[in-house]
């Protein structure tokens, strides 16, 4: 899924800069596109760092423990003892923070999305119906290659859904694109209809 993404994401950068259009208007903003990069990478990152590192069946890979939830959440703990608490406080609240923490745990074993009418119900701790050995359990080069080969098949089927050859954007000359009169007709060679017309007629002079 993040390599179909990785994939996506180059094809469409790609054909808007062989077919001439700003990326201002048909692309992703700036921010949200380096939000994306960040994320694929990231994540990929996170992939190979545990594949060459981590010994198989030691440690699982859970990508939602592996953001800021739990780092929010505990300042959110604290801030039920002390709303603007400064480092001496939180070493203090230390013991009660540690009681607040169990206690999420557990009830996070039996946790519903429906009994919290405000505020936020965490369930990153709640490991129900998870498959740890599944997880901890990673693919070999050969198959992150074969992975990445079907991902970009995807991506490439996408795009020629749009009327657009993946493998056009990466030669060297210039793609040949379809025309705006290949969207009002169901001809294969969209050059053979007659000109549009694109004349006025004068307005008439009252």
């Amino acid at each position: 899924m993040v390599l179909w993404a990785f994939f996506f994401m180059e094809l469409w950068e790609s054909f808007l800069d062989r077919a001439g259009y700003a990326k201002s208007r048909h692309f992703l903003s700036h921010e949200a596109c380096d939000i994306t990069q960040i994320l694929i990478h990231g994540l990929l990152k996170l992939v190979f760092i545990y594949l060459d590192h981590v010994p198989p069946g030691v440690r699982a890979l859970l990508f939602w423990l592996l953001t800021s939830e739990p780092c929010e959440h505990i300042y959110g703990l604290s801030r039920k003892f002390i709303v603007d608490f400064n480092l001496l406080d939180f070493y203090y609240m230390f013991p009660k923070l540690y009681i607040l923490l169990r206690e999420s745990v557990f009830s996070d074993k039996f946790s519903n999305g429906t009994e919290c009418a405000i505020g936020y119900n965490h369930t990153y701790t709640d490991n129900r119906g998870i498959d740890f050995i599944a997880l901890s359990t990673f693919r070999t080069d050969q198959e992150i290659n074969q992975a990445a080969q079907q991902a970009y098949g995807e991506a490439e089927n996408l795009f020629a859904l749009l009327g657009i050859s993946a493998s056009q954007l990466q030669t060297a000359a210039a793609p040949r694109l379809p025309g705006i009169r290949s969207w009002f007709s169901d001809s294969e060679n969209p050059d053979s209809l007659p000109p549009i017309q694109t004349t006025m007629s004068p307005m008439p002079v009252k």
